[in-house]
């Protein structure tokens, strides 16, 4: 089933995130996203000062697959990207040192067990928090027996005289395994005090400090180090299911190129007519064939415009602005992606969408006091999940997490300043209050794959400080 969550990041970013299960059982399986973005008039968002490279530029679109949740046995086994997994490929390492393949695999398999340890305490930290039974000896018990098999890896790389880069890929992971470890620790302390979590902390600082691993907090100072190389080794190791993007640039669009080229032929055939009809009547020099001239070419740009505008709207499913070939960390192409940026008017919107708007009785006062333009953002995936099996042999991947990031800060430049002063009366005293002018950006998101269509809708509350909150207005 899909799951689609909002999250705010800050002040001026928001996630719209949405976890789909695909279907390995399918050659191909492909899903479509579109967003209509209500926006204010007075914000001068429109299509003349908002194009695609603004867009662009203020929002990210990541991709990554989730791993499924295993066992303490399957991540010690030799069950895929277990423990015995890693040992496997360094002996197969031992005869062929130099073989680029392996290494990656080494690196490929390292983030994958790290990623499903990192899952493995999150499911624990996640009972904990909902109040499910948990023993947290156990779970003491069991993250050392793991970490300890994972540790061992460390005297297998050096007896095969593996001293570069695969033993710095074994210290990035078991310094990051110490960081999450220690996180996940303190928040389970947060639900229920238990020596034995705190006695697991200490333990755990002093393997940071005999391993002079700079990720160990200080109690004066300002960790920024200790920041940054958390967000670094978080990013480094979900790389390793993260789908990098690569614009295609010998794709073409012909449905875009073709309304482009009917665009240019009318305003063509127009202007010429206009000339040959002019100079017919009046002379090749005449005042009025100059005058023909001069506005046929301005007409000219207008109509080839127009007639994009015409055709953008009637084959809205197959024009996009760009396109993306996705590769999974070691470099297989298992999709590809379009998107497309687009400012409509009302009468092009499907009835259904309008519908999800209008579910508010202050619509007809928002619409007709201030106005609103409506932009459409839309994004087609495109998954080969053959070679999704392929690369994830034995694994059991199944479900992508597509996470849209939007910053709002391009919004927020021709808000009004957001303080305001209201009064009223009390026993007879005229009392004043700050209040917050703020704006209200709507958005309905429309979900379609092959089996399944649904929409949600969300209001973003927000002034010229950022956003102040994401709500999730509920449809029958």
């Amino acid at each position: 089933m899909i799951d689609i969550q909002t999250e705010l990041i800050d002040k001026f970013q928001f996630d719209i995130v949405l976890r789909y299960p695909f279907h390995p059982s399918m050659q191909k399986d492909k899903y479509k996203v579109r967003l209509y973005y209500f926006l204010p008039r007075n914000l001068l968002v429109d299509r003349y000062n908002y194009r695609e490279d603004d867009f662009l530029k203020d929002v990210q679109n990541l991709l990554h697959f989730s791993v499924p949740l295993k066992t303490k046995d399957e991540l010690i086994s030799s069950a895929a990207f277990s423990i015995r997994h890693i040992e496997d490929i360094i002996h197969q390492s031992v005869e062929n040192r130099e073989d680029q393949g392996l290494l990656q695999d080494f690196e490929f398999t390292v983030k994958l067990f790290v990623i499903s340890f990192k899952e493995w305490a999150v499911e624990h930290l996640r009972k904990a928090q909902v109040g499910e039974a948990l023993d947290y000896s156990l779970f003491i018990t069991e993250t050392e027996e793991i970490w300890s098999e994972f540790r061992k890896l460390k005297d297998t790389l050096y007896r095969f005289n593996f001293v570069k880069h695969r033993l710095n890929v074994f210290h990035y992971a078991n310094e990051y395994i110490c960081i999450f470890m220690l996180s996940f620790t303190y928040q389970m302390l947060r639900v229920k005090e238990e020596q034995v979590l705190k006695d697991f902390i200490r333990s755990t600082n002093s393997y940071q400090h005999a391993n002079k691993y700079e990720s160990m907090i200080e109690a004066e100072g300002e960790n920024e180090i200790q920041v940054y190389r958390m967000n670094t080794f978080r990013k480094y190791f979900l790389n390793g299911l993260f789908l990098r993007p690569k614009v295609d640039s010998k794709e073409i669009n012909r449905a875009r190129e073709f309304s482009f080229a009917i665009g240019a032929a009318v305003a063509m055939i127009f202007a010429t007519g206009i000339a040959f009809y002019f100079q017919q009547t009046y002379g090749q020099i005449s005042f009025m064939f100059f005058s023909a001239l001069v506005g046929g070419y301005i007409l000219k740009d207008r109509i080839k415009e127009w007639v994009r505008n015409y055709a953008a709207q009637k084959m809205m499913g197959k024009m996009y602005d760009v396109k993306y070939e996705l590769f999974s960390d070691n470099k297989v192409k298992v999709g590809h992606r379009t998107q497309r940026l687009s400012f409509i008017q009302e009468e092009a919107i499907p009835e259904e969408i309008l519908a999800c708007r209008q579910k508010y009785k202050m619509l007809e006062v928002e619409t007709e006091g201030v106005g609103q333009n409506i932009m459409l953002f839309e994004k087609h995936t495109n998954l080969y999940t053959d070679k999704i099996e392929e690369v994830f042999s034995e694994v059991g991947i199944n479900e992508l997490t597509d996470i849209l990031r939007f910053n709002l800060t391009g919004f927020t430049k021709n808000m009004e300043d957001n303080d305001r002063e209201l009064y009223y009366l009390y026993e007879n005293n005229i009392k004043k209050v700050k209040a917050d002018r703020v704006y209200h950006i709507n958005v309905v998101l429309q979900f379609e794959s092959h089996n399944e269509v649904f929409l949600k809708r969300y209001r973003l509350v927000l002034n010229k400080k950022g956003i102040k909150r994401v709500e999730e207005i509920l449809l029958d």
